[in-house]
């Protein structure tokens, strides 16, 4: 029997997994893990466990969810920049990473690897060195979004990513991107659960708008000040614009210093990160999604839930979150963007009830964590 179709039963024990995630920032993927993470544990007497790369903010928020993390350096099969350097760390450096995680894993002996994105390859390599069943979760499309580049041949990408059990995508949009590359692989569609939150509005005078997440060239940050400009030229006033995230120092600095050479300094501020955003949220009118291709678009939930008029890029997967209750336009088209701005700035908006109850219905925490325990049942996990 191949070892993808073992069946893998828990009995008599509480049910432990093990997250790999590729990153240490608050941003989507890890916020969705560790949203799933905190309702295994709440809701159904889970242990959880991350291996994360490096310390930071995830590190510190799972120990204080009573979530054990152990950070373990490995050189991860997606990069940026540096790809040649990368690819010889991985053959010199990953080999003691592999083991490092093995010995820790052995100790845990868990029931399932759920591998948090595309990019931690590390959860398949465990997996087969220890005979575990790992879940790959892709939250990304890799080059489109995140200008991420394979660092292995082009013919082992699919034969890696088919090693794992089960492959879970979070859009029926990044499906089929993936399905489109490596048509063999089979993969679910399970939708990212999203805390529900209300907010009471602050009162304030004129609109605000917002763009959240990290602050980087593909989230396209640069355009929505450009449209700020567009908005100024054409004497439109009483509006302010909010940039949420962090970033990378050479691109935020970027983004600064055109605010200063444009005098927007009264029409935009940067607030780095906010931690709680749905008080943030209360005091705002239209949230923008200004990414070049987003898999999912959390971010564009918690709009919703506050209830927010949408102007989103018509490209990835917010179209099947939102659908017709936003404004569109082609990212890089910053003069459309200025214009769908200026009629909310105009327009009174009557839907918001109808966005927070889609939200609510489609995005719910508990219905994504049942989902994803569904799916560990069909692969003969016992839970608990």
């Amino acid at each position: 029997m191949d070892s993808k179709d073992k069946k893998y039963t828990l009995v008599g024990k509480k049910m432990k997994i093990v997250f790999i995630t590729h990153y240490s920032d608050l941003y989507g993927a890890n916020l969705s893990m560790l949203g799933l993470a905190e309702m295994f544990i709440e809701q159904y007497d889970i242990d959880v466990y991350i291996i994360c790369p490096q310390k930071g903010k995830v590190v510190d928020v799972a120990r204080k969810k009573g979530i054990h993390v152990k950070c373990i350096p490995y050189i991860y099969w997606q990069g940026q920049r540096f790809i040649t350097l990368k690819k010889l760390l991985r053959v010199i450096w990953n080999p003691i990473c592999i083991e490092l995680s093995c010995c820790y894993v052995k100790k845990i002996s868990p029931d399932v690897i759920h591998s948090n994105s595309s990019v931690a390859d590390l959860g398949v390599v465990i997996s087969k060195r220890m005979k575990i069943p790992c879940v790959w979760h892709l939250r990304e499309f890799g080059e489109e979004d995140y200008n991420l580049k394979y660092m292995v041949p082009s013919k082992k990408i699919g034969e890696l990513y088919s090693s794992a059990n089960r492959i879970i995508a979070i859009s029926e949009y990044l499906r089929a991107s993936y399905k489109k590359k490596y048509p063999v692989l089979d993969i679910s569609v399970v939708y990212n659960g999203v805390k529900n939150f209300s907010v009471k509005r602050k009162k304030h005078l004129g609109c605000n708008f917002c763009v959240i997440g990290r602050i980087t060239e593909q989230k396209g940050q640069y355009q929505v000040l450009k449209a700020v400009v567009e908005l100024i030229k054409s004497k439109r006033d009483g509006f302010h614009l909010y940039i949420v995230g962090e970033g990378k120092d050479r691109y935020v600095n970027k983004l600064m210093e055109y605010v200063f050479s444009n005098d927007l300094g009264e029409y935009v501020t940067f607030t780095g990160y906010v931690e709680d955003i749905s008080d943030f949220l209360c005091g705002m009118d239209v949230g923008i999604m200004s990414s070049k291709c987003e898999a999912f678009g959390r971010v564009t939930v918690e709009y919703m839930y506050a209830e927010m008029q949408v102007i989103a890029t018509n490209y990835g997967g917010t179209k099947e979150i939102i659908g017709d209750n936003a404004m569109y336009y082609d990212f890089g088209d910053f003069i459309c963007l200025a214009d769908k701005m200026g009629k909310c700035m105009d327009n009174h908006y009557e839907n918001r009830d109808e966005l927070r109850l889609m939200a609510e219905k489609k995005f719910n925490q508990r219905v994504c964590t049942k989902n994803i325990l569904n799916i560990y049942k069909e692969m003969g996990i016992r839970t608990n």
